[in-house]
């Protein structure tokens, strides 16, 4: 085989109609493999959201100006704050789920002993508990990272009472 009749990255066979002998040619439209950069896929945020400034009266599992309400698939609060900030839990519990979560990223579950509640905190950065470990009041359970649609440094926080969605801001603390 001549080094013609080679087919490499960056040629293009032509195929004839007629029975004839295929015939390799340079094309010089083919982008370099350097030049070819992946698509950008913007994602479109179907949330709804309801922002308040932070009373101060409630404790959230960061320090936030801001807690957003979000409507859509799940209800949540995001809590806006610096990336790389201690996440802590506001209540005492077991570990009953750490680390990727499909949509949510990074996330940690804490149920209360004897509770019907489950704490979600999402969207972490990093992570320090692991399944089955108890975590008290305050424990530093994962860093802040950065939420995936609105591109800002953020936790996303969930609580749920028997499968259900509840205002997190209600939820026991302790």
């Amino acid at each position: 085989m001549s080094a013609s009749s080679t087919l490499k990255s960056g040629k293009i066979l032509k195929i004839p109609v007629k029975k004839q002998t295929p015939v390799i040619t340079e094309n010089k439209t083919t982008p370099k493999e350097d030049d070819v950069k992946p698509a950008k896929v913007e994602l479109e945020d179907s949330r709804s959201y309801k922002t308040v400034a932070n009373s101060g009266k409630t404790v959230w599992p960061v320090k936030t100006s801001e807690v957003s309400y979000i409507s859509g698939k799940t209800n949540s609060v995001l809590l806006n704050a610096e990336r790389g900030d201690n996440v802590t839990a506001v209540k005492g519990g077991s570990v009953i789920f750490s680390g990727l979560y499909r949509g949510f990223g990074q996330v940690v579950f804490v149920q209360p002993k004897a509770s019907d509640y489950v704490y979600v905190y999402s969207g972490l950065d990093s992570i320090n508990v692991k399944k089955g470990d108890s975590v008290e009041y305050g424990t530093v359970i994962g860093t802040v990272g950065v939420d995936t649609l609105s591109k800002k440094p953020q936790l996303n926080f969930m609580v749920f009472k028997n499968g259900n969605a509840v205002d997190p801001a209600s939820a026991p603390r302790g």
